[in-house]
């Protein structure tokens, strides 16, 4: 599997905002709202802090999964050395990578 997929996702540093009288938390780049995340009404089944822990990993996708791809690149280096160790956990990366792009 190759790692070197295009991305395809909203490029740029995602962060939070809120919008406490809507109770949503947004997740966004410079440019504009990639994501909502809602708390407390009756659509969402979540309180503020849970709400907030989803929407911090929401945020922090595209460096977890850029961060993934090079500790794959380091695994395929080092698995002819410990071949036990580490087949299994590049069947891991190589999963959650493609759970992510495609």
């Amino acid at each position: 599997m190759s790692t070197d997929t295009k991305q395809q996702h909203t490029q740029g540093e995602w962060f939070l905002s809120q919008n406490t009288p809507a109770r949503m938390i947004y997740v966004q780049n410079e440019d504009k709202v990639i994501t909502s995340i809602s708390y407390k009404d009756e659509f969402a089944n979540c309180n503020k802090e849970e709400a907030e822990a989803n929407a911090k990993l929401i945020a922090a996708a595209p460096e977890l999964l850029e961060a993934l791809k090079e500790a794959l690149k380091e695994m395929r280096l080092i698995d002819n050395i410990y071949p036990d160790r580490v087949v299994l956990r590049i069947s891991q990366a190589e999963a959650a990578i493609k759970k992510a792009t495609e």
